[in-house]
């Protein structure tokens, strides 16, 4: 299998294994113009798909309630869904693909079609506008499991920008080419820089350099500053070229 390939499921199974980490709890309240309601209003169109209106939802709440972390955090999931990611079908899929015994090849087939075919700039800026708004609220609270959904966030953020350069489906769902060109000089500073930014708030969510997130993504990070080629674009594409 591909080296390319088996990064990509390793990142996909974080994924779909920290994606619970994201979920947001509410509870119903009978004043449908409470926070409370209003929230599970949010929550009931995330759950359905619709993350166009749970977005609208939110900012108009957040606009009512400035400054509140769970309305930030909640708004900042509705933005990382309508990025097109399915964490929960992440999650699903994750362990009914280990639970059947699949291989390899049809895992990442089936784990990657979760993420959004094909990939425009407006998934892209999604998912940036979720890492700003959980950037600020994990400065503030210091939790932990902000930091874990910021580790998340731009690990889908750098799966994305090379799905976005890299769209040319196989059979089994994943690319099978890429043309060098095709990323450009700026997307390859955003992925490198996403993957740095992804390690570094793995690590201040508590994981270690020996739990699998760290090292896989570590040794990502190795393969590519470990080419010959000069400048950090020129380094990703060679990488990309040679195990796609």
């Amino acid at each position: 299998m591909r080296n390319g390939k088996r990064w990509i499921l390793a990142v996909i199974l974080i994924l779909g294994f920290l994606g619970g980490a994201c979920d947001n709890a509410f509870e119903s309240l009978g004043d449908k113009d409470s926070k409370e309601a209003k929230l599970e209003e949010a929550r009931i169109a995330m759950d359905s798909g619709d993350f166009t209106t749970a977005v609208a939802l939110l900012v108009a709440l957040n606009s009512e309630y400035p400054g509140d972390t769970e309305i930030s955090r909640s708004l900042a999931s509705a933005y990382s869904g309508k990025a097109g990611l399915s964490f929960f079908d992440l999650a699903t899929q994750a362990q009914e693909a280990q639970d059947s015994g699949s291989s390899v090849d049809n895992t990442i087939g089936e784990l990657v079609s979760a993420f959004p075919h094909p990939v425009t700039d407006n998934n892209i800026s999604d998912i940036s506008t979720a890492i700003t708004m959980l950037e600020s609220i994990s400065l503030a609270s210091g939790d932990p499991n902000d930091y874990f959904a910021l580790g998340l966030y731009y690990s889908a953020k750098a799966i994305l920008l090379i799905l976005k350069d890299t769209d040319l489906l196989g059979n089994d769902g994943i690319p099978d080419t890429f043309t060098p060109l095709a990323l450009s000089d700026a997307d390859a500073q955003t992925v490198y820089g996403s993957i740095g930014s992804a390690i570094l708030n793995f690590g201040k969510a508590g994981l270690d350099d020996s739990s699998e997130i760290l090292k896989s993504l570590n040794d990502l990070k190795g393969e590519i500053d470990a080419r010959p080629e000069t400048g950090i674009g020129n380094k990703l594409r060679a990488y990309l070229d040679s195990v796609f």
